[in-house]
């Protein structure tokens, strides 16, 4: 029977794969995970740590472009042990690799396949199926002091309100959850104002609001806003593209979507993947821009009645002009375009761009 991922969740040293059947019903599979880094096997021995962490590994990667080295994979039993050590690391200007790849993608490369997160196909697919996930639709009423006081539904064809005193309304949200036992919660909160509701809930009774009685793992939970401007198809695009899951991948500016997917077919391939550069966006005045981001002319064409039009498509221009040319990180020098096999970003931007051709 076939089956997508439609979420994965990590936490406590578990991750926990998501599937949903396509005729309806879902499981889920558990892996380890830690969190790691790399480092240059050099650096580290130049300030001698070499030989202070207990569970560590030599592996041997590739280097953007070009080029292989030596490194050593830091593997930290929690978040708090791996941020304070990636502190570390920058105070003595040593460069960590891998430690802006999402948890998730690290969870999706060590299944060691091309899966795509809500997606049927595999491989070098962007497809998007119409998938059967099953929707509820609900509005949390808060009073000024932030308790839940009601919240009303619709799942399907049945409506419906409940108000009360916050345990009777918690109590109400966590049984129609159950009874409707939808894939995606579509409401008026963020994620993180559903954890806190399902931790309120856990003081009344036993059980969350997840599937297999975890808190929220088993769910997607989205802002309606985000659900209206995206739909489900919108959500399938997402993830397929840049291989997250919908929670994950919703709320991404199109400039880190693609970011996104570089760094997972990085990862894919067997390179140490560098630290993000250029974090903080710089907001500049308008002659700035004016003198340094020179773009194309474009002329305005005169009003009137005209014969022997030509219409040319641009759609995807600058994807074309990528795939055509070979344009990339490491062909794009200062006397023009250098000819290499497979250029990276023509690999990022071929797959999409033939979805669009079709």
């Amino acid at each position: 029977m076939k089956a997508f991922i439609y979420h994965i969740s990590v936490s406590r040293g578990t991750a926990r794969i998501w599937f949903r059947h396509l005729r309806g019903g879902y499981f889920y599979m558990e892996k380890p995970f830690r969190p790691s880094l790399l480092v240059r096997k050099g650096d580290l021995e130049k300030i001698k740590m070499r030989n202070v962490f207990s569970d560590v590994r030599e592996v041997e990667r590739k280097i953007f472009p070009s080029g292989r080295d030596v490194f050593l994979e830091i593997f930290f039993e929690n978040r708090e042990a791996y941020k304070f050590f990636e502190e570390f690391l920058k105070r003595k200007h040593v460069r960590a690799y891998n430690m802006d790849v999402s948890p998730k993608h690290r969870v999706l490369a060590s299944l060691g396949e091309d899966i795509k997160p809500m997606s049927l196909n595999s491989g070098n697919s962007l497809e998007v199926n119409p998938l059967p996930m099953r929707r509820l639709f609900i509005s949390v009423f808060r009073d000024p002091k932030g308790h839940v006081r009601g919240f009303s539904y619709k799942y399907r064809g049945e409506k419906d309100s409940v108000y009360g005193e916050e345990e009777l309304v918690l109590r109400e949200l966590q049984r129609v959850v159950q009874k409707s036992d939808p894939d995606i919660i579509i409401s008026n909160l963020e994620f993180g104002e559903w954890v806190k509701l399902a931790a309120r809930l856990d003081r009344f009774s036993v059980g969350g609001l997840g599937r297999r009685g975890f808190m929220v793992d088993g769910r997607i939970f989205l802002h309606s806003s985000v659900y209206l401007r995206l739909g489900l198809a919108g959500l399938e695009e997402r993830s397929i593209f840049t291989y997250l899951p919908p929670m994950d991948s919703a709320g991404l500016s199109y400039g880190r979507m693609v970011e996104e997917r570089q760094t997972f077919m990085l990862l894919k391939e067997g390179y140490a993947v560098p630290p993000r550069a250029n974090t903080k966006v710089v907001v500049r005045t308008a002659l700035e821009i004016h003198l340094y981001d020179k773009g194309g002319f474009i002329i305005t064409p005169r009003p009137g009645l005209y014969r022997n039009v030509a219409c040319l498509d641009f759609t995807s221009m600058f994807p074309h002009i990528i795939v055509r040319y070979g344009v990339s990180y490491e062909t794009a020098t200062r006397r023009g375009i250098k000819r290499v096999p497979a250029p990276f970003l023509a690999k990022v931007v071929d797959e999409p761009l033939a979805v669009l051709s079709t």
